[in-house]
């Protein structure tokens, strides 16, 4: 248990430090519109999209201060890495009333398509003649298991059916990229051309620090987890590649029939590769994860006797996890992550606290 106690002291004089160190902020420059017609130049916190589309973060070159414009604010953004955000009147599919809405411009062209962000939900926004069409996926309503329908396919329909572009051809569509493939087509169609946007720089990295862990007499799991998490918003915005290294020590016990005492006390060091997939993109991320590790493992007896099978691919080589799991933010660096992972061993379910650190 002593390589425990250095492991878990280590991490928190780790996270004391960082608290206390200056961590600098990503910025981008650029150009903010504002909604009165004032146009400014500045710098912008690079901040996600989801959060950009409640608050946008600017200082002016003239100001010495971050000021915060909501998009009822706002007009249009244009950044110096080629990204371009503009503010549109939209009405819900199910809702009678406009919202303000920041959108960012993924296809230019005769018709343009644009992303954006509403209550934590990806939707699309089709720009064609001057209107523009909001588009969300089906989803499962809030405390409920019934399924509220957006028909989101009937509107991409109503947008291209002046075109030889039929029904069927959009039921073949997901709601993906499939629709600037859709909408391309639809362009070309009408002697238009169409260009994806794709900006510079726009990949999110991170570095997570993870302490973790269950306790139930007898039977317990703690773990230590660092991982560099690379996310390319142009794949995807749910998927990540996570590479890094993990300890666990884990002990099992198990009463025998014959009054003795089975315990299994494993100490894992493993170096894994993982790919994370989000089921949710909001606060509250259940995801699902698998992958490839380079693992060691001691395996010692209720009496302490070490009964590890040594060998290549016996406690050393190379493996596979998977595993489900929730991530739910607290702070701005801080989150509780909870899992159940398989890799050498089937692991209990444990829960713990995350240190989440943007590199750019």
């Amino acid at each position: 248990m002593k390589i425990i106690t250095v492991l878990f002291c280590w991490f928190s004089l780790f996270i004391t430090s960082s608290l206390k160190a200056q961590v600098k902020e990503s910025t981008l420059r650029g150009s903010l519109f504002l909604k009165e017609g004032e146009i400014l130049k500045g710098t912008f916190k690079d901040e996600e999209f989801s959060k950009m589309s409640i608050s946008v973060k600017f200082k002016a070159d003239e100001d010495k201060e971050f000021r915060s414009y909501t998009p009822k604010d706002l007009k249009k953004i244009e950044l110096e890495n080629g990204e371009i955000y503009e503010v549109f009147e939209s009405k819900p599919p199910r809702d009678s009333l406009l919202k303000p809405i920041l959108a960012y411009l993924i296809l230019k062209g005769g018709v343009s398509v644009y992303e954006a962000y509403s209550d934590d939900v990806n939707i699309y926004l089709i720009s064609k003649d001057g209107k523009n069409y909001w588009l969300q996926e089906d989803q499962v309503a809030s405390y409920s298991t019934a399924l509220v329908k957006f028909f989101y396919k009937n509107i991409l329909y109503s947008i291209v059916n002046d075109s030889p572009i039929t029904m069927e051809d959009v039921n073949r569509v997901s709601f993906n990229d499939d629709i600037l493939k859709l909408i391309t087509r639809y362009n070309t169609y009408k002697g238009n051309s169409s260009k994806i946007i794709k900006p510079k720089g726009q990949n999110y990295k991170f570095l997570i620090f993870n302490v973790a862990g269950i306790y139930k007499p007898d039977n317990f799991e703690y773990t230590l987890s660092g991982a560099y998490r690379f996310i390319n918003p142009r794949i995807s915005r749910s998927a990540s590649l996570n590479v890094g290294f993990r300890y666990t020590y884990y002990r099992r016990t198990e009463d025998q029939l014959s009054s003795s005492i089975s315990q299994d006390n494993y100490n894992i060091f493993s170096l894994p590769v993982t790919l994370q997939q989000n089921i949710l993109n909001k606060g509250v991320r259940p995801l699902v994860f698998c992958g490839l590790d380079f693992t060691y493992f001691t395996l010692k007896d209720y009496n302490k006797r070490d009964i590890t099978r040594r060998g290549i691919q016996e406690n050393v080589g190379l493996g596979i996890h998977y595993g489900a799991g929730i991530e739910i933010d607290l702070l701005k660096r801080f989150m509780i992550r909870s899992e159940y992972r398989r890799d050498v061993i089937s692991h209990f379910i444990t829960a713990g606290l995350s240190y989440k650190l943007r590199l750019n």
